[in-house]
């Protein structure tokens, strides 16, 4: 159910955006051979916690754009653990572990896997698995589901026709992320 507050918002946003022909102008990232091409996340968020908002992608790796303030952004960074494996083809951030910096919750490339990547507060990050699925991962989130006031995380999955499909799972985060 709507709050009264939130229907005037958008009945003034609406009214100002009618009135005002709101503009949007295309800055272009990654362009050419250095465009990667098939997203499968684009993010705004703080990832190295210095008040700014960079650009989180996704595709087969995670990689952002470090926000260098007035509309600049720095080259591609790319985020990956000490062991090279290919983790991101859907991705979420959140505190987890309770430490004051963005982690990356993930899937594996294989989408086979779920796991999270610690982000150690220097964006090193280190991979911790959650979780092995025998169909396709799809899909994740993440809220507070016992209500002991850290985040638990939700997974689906799909499976071709013919094959039963992997149940949806929550997985109980323990007050550090493990």
């Amino acid at each position: 159910m709507f709050n009264f507050k939130f229907n005037i918002t958008i009945i003034i946003l609406v009214t100002t955006v009618l009135n005002a022909q709101a503009q949007w102008i295309e800055n272009i990232l990654l362009s050419g051979q250095n465009a990667l091409g098939g997203e499968h996340r684009v993010e705004a968020v703080d990832i190295d916690s210095d008040g700014d908002n960079d650009i989180l992608i996704s595709r087969t790796n995670i990689s952002y754009f470090e926000n260098l303030g007035n509309g600049e952004f720095g080259d591609k960074q790319l985020i990956s653990d000490s062991s090279g494996i290919s983790w991101g083809t859907h991705l979420r951030t959140d505190d987890f572990d309770n430490d004051g910096d963005l982690d990356i919750l993930c899937i594996h490339s294989d989408k086979k896997n779920l796991g999270w990547l610690v982000n150690d507060g220097n964006q090193n990050f280190t991979i911790q698995n959650i979780g092995t699925f025998t169909n396709d991962l799809h899909s994740i989130g993440f809220a507070d589901l016992d209500g002991d006031g850290d985040l638990d995380i939700t997974s689906g999955g799909r499976a071709p026709a013919g094959v039963s499909p992997e149940d949806a799972k929550w997985f109980e985060n323990q007050g550090d992320g493990t």
